[in-house]
């Protein structure tokens, strides 16, 4: 992160194969991400500890907050890691809400991203964009059986 008054607005789509590997690789990217503090390494030892995905996320933020502070509060932020799901109308509307932004709420930002992490999320991302103008502009439900026939048009 750049803290030269950069506005990011950034989400992040896991898959994995497990609760627990899922866990580990949030964490370690999160960590990675924040690897310029001066206290991230010594402070993230304790995060890999089983714990539910929200509490984990309430500790990484408050590890990030208190390193942002040592370093002069420049940045603002906000974390937050959802326990996992595996409904894929649950990981739309998540995506909508980065699809949605009209350009008026993406010129606070410098950067508006969305990231997919993992093997499933990178095999669906590409009919994320397709579902999502469905579910927005004809307001339709999209079942993984109907996500996994788009998908299969789509390729």
């Amino acid at each position: 992160m750049d803290p030269d008054n950069d506005s990011f607005w950034v989400r992040r789509l896991y898959s994995g194969t497990s609760p627990e590997k899922l866990r580990k690789k949030i964490i370690d990217d999160l960590r990675e991400e924040w690897i310029n503090f001066p206290n991230i390494e010594r402070d993230f030892g304790s995060v890999y500890a089983p714990r539910t995905f929200i509490e984990t996320g309430k500790i990484i933020d408050g590890i990030i907050s208190n390193n942002v502070m040592e370093a002069g509060g420049l940045i603002d932020y906000t974390l937050a890691i959802s326990e996992p799901y595996s409904d894929i109308s649950q990981a739309l509307d998540f995506y909508k809400g980065y699809y949605s932004m009209d350009e008026d709420e993406r010129e606070h930002y410098t950067d508006v991203s969305f990231y997919f992490y993992g093997d499933y999320a990178i095999k669906i991302q590409g009919t994320f964009p397709y579902a999502a103008e469905l579910m927005t502009e004809f307001e339709v439900a999209i079942s993984q059986k109907s996500f996994n026939k788009l998908m299969s048009l789509i390729k």
